[in-house]
């Protein structure tokens, strides 16, 4: 997946080691050939990260390309994911300025 590159909207949010949220918008282009975009917030607590979003119809890009849904449109997304700085101890001090994000996000119906 990808999110806030080839022009798309960059994702939006607040962070830091105790809780975090963010918004955004992203696009997986399969293997297959087919697209999926998919609409998303998290919510945070310490390294605990949840993700929840829908599948959207489609997303346009600032440079005006078009990514539009042609695989699982209308289903829910849903991941638990852990936020990982490269040195956690910097969360008591300095602070964190990158992070890994690592987890598992399926795709389906309820």
């Amino acid at each position: 997946m990808f999110a806030g590159t080839n022009g798309l909207p960059v994702p939006t949010g607040n962070g830091s080691c105790g809780s975090s949220t963010t918004s955004g918008t992203a696009v997986a282009q399969w293997a297959d050939g087919t697209t999926t975009v998919v609409q998303y917030s998290t919510s945070g607590a310490a390294a605990a990260v949840t993700l929840q979003g829908s599948v959207i119809g489609s997303v346009t890009s600032s440079t005006g390309t078009t990514y539009t849904t042609t695989r699982y449109a209308g289903d829910s997304a849903l991941g638990q994911l852990l936020f990982e700085p490269p040195d956690p101890t910097a969360c008591a001090g300095s602070g964190v300025t990158t992070a890994g994000i690592d987890g598992f996000v399926g795709i389906g119906t309820t």
